[in-house]
């Protein structure tokens, strides 16, 4: 396989048309999650929960802040 064709270890998960953020597998020690910004959100025991950690951090703060 040419170097071109490797995958590449991240997965991007998308909201709407924009990135929200950035998966890497770590075997067996789970799943690594990313914001937009590659900041680590941390790693989970399966993709379907990081995956969630992504979408929240992407999501917009529906508690309004301070008053």
């Amino acid at each position: 396989m040419s170097e071109s064709a490797e995958m590449s270890p991240l997965v991007a998960i998308m909201d709407g048309g924009a990135c929200a953020g950035f998966l890497i597998s770590r075997g067996v020690c789970g799943v690594e999650a990313f914001d937009k910004d590659e900041k680590s959100l941390g790693s989970f025991p399966d993709v379907i929960s990081a995956a969630t950690a992504v979408t929240k951090s992407a999501a917009p703060d529906v508690a309004g802040g301070a008053p």
